[in-house]
């Protein structure tokens, strides 16, 4: 498809704020609390699973997406995903008197994420190729990593209003609906497309190798998000000021990962995922026996670096090594089996308890250390080198 620059720039806008959002779940967690006060018949645990439900939802949406192109315009899915996200939050704000209620405005909210996911690093493949490709994949984690941080901080003010408005921050979707609908030409299903080649299946290698690296990526990149306040409060460094900056530190370090990856990318090629796991594993270790507040900065600072570095990396070598014609199929199950591991990811509590015979959260963050150093060293021997032409360009 020949793209003419402005259009390019059209597209790379449209994918960057939708995918601004792609991380919206995070909103609700700073209600949490509120919302445990308002329904006091429902445990606090049925309560927090409205911040995890959505990742369930995602990961059959994203399936279920992979098999949806082959009939339907990404560009009809994408703006059909964005228009998740508005009634989510319109509905969050105007009808929240029950429990359930709430939980159907996650639901919805997961169904929007689980096809944004797939569709918007797919639309990358789609229009892009070679270095600027790679370039508009890491600034599209940046993007999502700047993103979370709007969210989490909107959320919070909007809360402070009423906890209900809290919702309204998801609007932030607004811009990226219409630059979808104004911006994003209209593709042909998939299976139009292949009439008449034939059906084309994916590579079970390629999705169960980079299906698995980023089910251990995120496994442990969420051990570190989801204990960093129960850290903090170990180690004396009270308030949720200081929990809400070290998240920041945590989010912001992908952001700047994210602008800086295709150089990274030049250097390493493949290799580069071995880089993000070195950054998780050396992050940490350093958050894991930090005992001062600057001491976790520095740490997640370190490992919040790695996301970008990763996850951009995986989608482009799925990119590269499948047939384009199921290349969204195959993002969709690696996002898929992704959110498993960050689902999954609580079940470090009990494992650092049986390993390393301690609770707290910096035995979790060794262990997590300790694991990512060892699957570092293995991706360090078994993936890509960068080719020599991909060095001379730089």
């Amino acid at each position: 498809m020949v793209i003419m620059k402005t259009s390019k720039l059209t597209i790379k806008l449209a994918i960057l704020f939708y995918s601004l959002v792609q991380i919206g779940a995070i909103c609700i967690t700073s209600i949490l609390s509120r919302i445990t006060e308002l329904f006091p018949q429902y445990s606090t645990t049925t309560i927090q699973f409205l911040a995890t439900c959505p990742s369930v939802v995602i990961i059959f949406m994203a399936l279920l997406t992979g098999k949806l192109v082959e009939y339907i315009a990404k560009k009809y899915l994408a703006l059909f995903s964005a228009s998740m996200f508005i009634v989510s939050a319109l509905g969050g704000f105007l009808f929240h008197g029950s429990l359930p209620l709430l939980f159907v405005w996650q639901i919805i909210l997961g169904i929007g994420i689980g096809i944004l996911v797939p569709i918007g690093t797919s639309l990358i493949a789609d229009y892009f190729s070679n270095e600027e490709r790679s370039g508009l994949m890491g600034l599209q984690s940046a993007i999502i990593s700047v993103g979370g941080v709007l969210l989490s901080l909107l959320a919070g003010l909007l809360a402070t209003i009423n906890w209900y408005y809290n919702y309204l921050a998801l609007l932030l979707i607004i811009p990226g609906f219409l630059l979808l609908l104004f911006g994003l030409p209209l593709d042909r299903p998939q299976h139009s497309a292949e009439a008449s080649g034939g059906r084309i299946r994916v590579t079970p290698k390629v999705v169960l190798f980079y299906g698995l690296t980023a089910f251990l990526f995120m496994l442990f990149y969420n051990v570190i998000s989801t204990n960093l306040a129960i850290h903090l409060k170990e180690n004396g460094i009270l308030g949720s000021v200081n929990s809400g900056i070290a998240t920041s530190v945590f989010m912001l370090s992908g952001a700047v990962a994210g602008v800086l990856f295709k150089f990274f990318k030049r250097l390493l090629g493949e290799k580069v995922i071995a880089l993000g796991f070195l950054n998780l594993a050396v992050g940490a270790i350093i958050t894991g026996i930090g005992t001062t507040f600057v001491f976790v900065l520095i740490g997640v600072f370190i490992a919040g670096f790695s996301l970008s570095i990763v996850m951009a990396q995986v989608v482009i070598s799925i990119a590269e090594k499948e047939n384009p014609a199921v290349v969204t199929m195959s993002i969709a199950m690696n996002m898929a089996i992704n959110n498993l591991g960050a689902f999954l990811s609580p079940s470090f509590t009990k494992l650092t308890k049986l390993i390393m015979h301690n609770e707290s959260a910096s035995g979790r963050y060794l262990l997590v250390g300790i694991i990512a150093m060892v699957v570092m060293i293995i991706l360090f021997i078994i993936l890509e080198k960068p080719k020599k032409k991909e060095i001379e360009l730089s």
